[in-house]
């Protein structure tokens, strides 16, 4: 018995495919077309996604919601030149509090080296609060249905957030223009629009599954709090992490 031969003879296999702009685009910020779709559609058709939450491979069309969602936090911090650059209101913020308190700690000799730490210790440990704290949100938010598994709700939970993490990271690119005094108004209004993009999403997703707008609109208006509630967890827990660590800085 002979094995049989898969490839015919005088035939080359192809020719290895040139890297594009699709994978130019992974390269910098782990965003692949697919994933930019992704988001496309997490705005204009919400609904599509959800219902590819629900099967095994995403229809072959989307990029998983967690990966997704992780892609644009590294995203959002590469962009920390615009948000926690020395002209954001941000930036300046943070250095007049660490001012503030440098009486009560002698180590602190340059309010604006330290404000430098502090942002990038945040911009280590927040990927680390972030996703579990959201992980642990999905699974306990009960609107999807009794029939969803515990895998499709953390992919539905994410699909939900991407829009409205979409819309954070675009105002941050503004911090250059805020000012100080207007910091608190700002942010307000940002976190107003992302909680805005996270009921819209879960509202307008869930139509195929739920035809009554009234059921759909308490179920979108429970996860849109309960997303922001966890967003608001995991920045506190993030900026306690981040102040614990320029401590140990000043300690040492």
């Amino acid at each position: 018995m002979t094995t049989p031969k898969t490839d015919k003879p005088g035939m080359t296999p192809p020719a290895p495919r040139d890297p594009g702009l699709n994978d130019m685009a992974e390269d910098l910020f782990g965003l692949s077309l697919r994933g930019l779709a992704t988001i496309r559609d997490s705005f204009l058709r919400p609904a599509d996604l959800f219902t590819a939450a629900r099967t095994p491979d995403w229809q072959g069309r989307y990029t998983p919601s967690v990966r997704l969602v992780i892609s644009l936090i590294a995203f959002m911090l590469l962009l920390r030149i615009f948000w926690a650059g020395q002209s954001s209101g941000m930036y300046q913020a943070v250095v007049a509090q660490i001012d503030r308190i440098s009486d009560m700690y002698p180590g602190i000799d340059d309010p604006a080296a330290l404000a430098d730490t502090y942002f990038n210790a945040w911009a280590v440990v927040f990927p680390f609060v972030y996703v579990p704290c959201h992980m642990l949100a999905a699974l306990l938010l009960r609107v999807w249905g009794t029939a969803t598994g515990q895998v499709v709700k953390i992919r539905l939970y994410f699909v939900a957030i991407v829009p409205g993490l979409v819309v954070s990271t675009a105002t941050l690119t503004l911090m250059p223009l805020v000012t100080v005094e207007v910091l608190g108004v700002f942010t307000l209004a940002s976190l107003f629009l992302s909680i805005v993009a996270y009921g819209v999403t879960v509202f307008r997703g869930m139509r195929p599954v739920r035809s009554s707008a009234s059921a759909r609109i308490w179920r979108a208006g429970i996860a849109a709090l309960v997303i922001f509630l966890t967003d608001t967890l995991a920045s506190v827990g993030a900026n306690l992490a981040a102040g614990v660590l320029v401590g140990t800085t000043l300690d040492g």
